[in-house]
């Protein structure tokens, strides 16, 4: 089955492998460090990492990603669990019944199970906040505090932005009165922030996680731009569509009995409101993300609730059902037709799993060079150059290279890279055209004046062709032209003298 991300992955995202790496470290003695002896904050999400550290007791390779994909099942299984409880308290049996067979029918957040990524975990934090939060809304509870209180500390610890689901929280108790279990939980924000923060100082030497600053730069503006054409595919073909129209009536209700009653406004305010708000503020700011919507599936749970809140006084059990089947359908056919992620199959090819074990093979410990720092150097297992400034300092701290918004994808130094003299290099070469985004001209020309040659062509495409790598070292340049516009898109290069 077809878990991947992208064209070239089959299970698993490639990010989720930068996970992987460092908790391979971990485990090994070597620190929470992606290349032994340099500190550098690649990773964003510290108790997911922590748990994978926990698979190589057991597994090793590919066996990681597995054990992930199981806990994330468990994960979003509790997810499902909490939220079909929460709906049948606030909704009733059969309202409760619709909501929690939409969310299972929701294909994006089981593309996130099988994606390798903390995703499903924060899902789970994040519904567990509003639910509880909606409990203390109606009623202070020292207990339901408490529990309020620890998923404050597992959501900073799960995600880098794992302050903003409290933080949303702690402003809805305030604006609800309810100031006691608001001052709590802003308490405990605030220490388990600072303390977070001196850990991360005195390891990395950074107050943020180096993912922040190659991810988040440029002007607002250039980064809103990029995250609402996402947005707008998001909503037209992966089902947000629906829950937004339930967002807009809401809202437009509230300013309505605003505009009415100023003295009571915020009563009717529910969190889910007030949430999907700020959130989808916060998408627009960071300007959208590389990996799909996995940062937007709260808006899921958020908009089932709000949808079911419209409909909660129909008494037409006909008119409801029908309701719930278009949503359901509007949520599955064009993700199912239109997303390569569902497209299943039992043999997928994965062009960068290949790569990873062929170097590992071949070039048993040789330095890499590349753009995508997941499953080739996880399963190559050996020092890696990061293009992209991931696992680099110098160049994310730096600032854009490029006026082409892509997040992840706009800071880079090649003769910065190339002065580390990685032995090897693995670039995705271009497909329609002769400039490389990085090197600015014809990439392999580019790479002949470093000193690299061109050693290996792997094959990108889905199916797995009677030879996956070529060796061009006796290859004709007619024929090598003929293998990459054949579909053989990424080169593998090396450094004069290193083999």
């Amino acid at each position: 089955m077809f878990f991947g991300n992208s064209d070239s992955d089959t299970l698993g995202v490639d990010d989720a492998f930068i996970t992987y790496h460092y908790a391979h470290n971990l485990h090994r003695g070597n620190g929470l460090v992606f290349n032994p002896g340099e500190r550098v904050e690649g990773y964003s999400n510290l108790s997911y990492t922590l748990l994978m550290s926990v698979a190589f007791f057991f597994t090793h390779d590919m066996g990681v990603y597995y054990f992930s994909a199981f806990l994330n099942l468990l994960f979003a299984g509790a997810t499902l669990l909490v939220f079909a409880a929460f709906l049948r308290e606030r909704m009733g049996d059969g309202l409760g019944i619709v909501g929690a067979l939409l969310f299972a029918l929701c294909l994006p957040v089981w593309a996130a199970v099988g994606s390798g990524m903390e995703t499903c975990l924060m899902l789970l934090i994040y519904v567990a906040i509003w639910v509880v939060t909606e409990r203390l809304a109606r009623e202070e509870d020292r207990r339901w505090t408490r529990v309020l209180c620890a998923l404050t500390i597992l959501s900073l610890l799960s995600r880098a932005d794992g302050f903003l689901m409290p933080g949303a929280a702690i402003a809805c108790l305030m604006l609800k009165r309810r100031m006691r279990p608001a001052l709590a939980c802003s308490a405990t924000l605030v220490t388990g922030a600072f303390f977070y923060e001196l850990w991360r100082y005195h390891y990395y030497g950074y107050l943020l996680p180096n993912t922040y600053y190659t991810r988040v730069t440029g002007p607002l503006l250039w980064r809103a731009s990029y995250a609402l054409a996402q947005f707008h595919g998001f909503a037209t073909h992966g089902g947000l569509l629906p829950y937004l129209l339930a967002f807009l009536i809401l809202g437009i209700e509230l300013a309505a009995n605003w505009w009415r009653k100023r003295p009571t406004a915020m009563e009717p305010l529910g969190f889910e409101l007030f949430l999907a708000a700020g959130w989808i503020a916060y998408w627009f700011f960071v300007g959208g993300d590389y990996i799909g919507e996995r940062f937007l599936l709260i808006l899921f749970p958020l908009g089932i609730f709000s949808l079911l809140k419209l409909v909660k006084g129909t008494s037409d059990k006909k008119v409801v059902a029908l309701l719930a089947i278009l949503v359901a359908l509007f949520g599955i056919l064009p993700i199912h037709w239109l997303d390569h992620r569902f497209h299943y199959s039992m043999h997928r090819y994965d062009s960068r799993r290949v790569t990873g074990e062929f170097l590992r093979e071949h070039y048993p410990g040789k330095s890499v060079m590349t753009d995508a720092v997941g499953k080739v150097p996880f399963l190559a297992d050996t020092y890696t150059v990061d293009i992209l400034g991931l696992i680099d300092p110098v160049i994310a701290h730096a600032p854009p290279a490029t006026r082409e918004f892509d997040p992840g994808h706009v800071k880079f130094n090649i003769d910065h890279s190339l002065s580390k003299k990685p032995d090897l290099i693995v670039e995705g070469l271009p497909i329609s055209g002769p400039q490389d985004p990085y090197w600015g001209q014809d990439s392999l020309q580019k790479f002949k004046a470093a000193g690299y040659r061109l050693r290996h062509l792997v094959y990108t495409g889905l199916r797995e062709p009677p030879e996956p790598i070529l060796n061009t070292r006796d290859m004709p340049e007619e024929a090598i032209t003929r293998s990459i516009e054949e579909g053989y898109n990424t080169a593998i290069l090396v450094r004069d003298g290193a083999d």
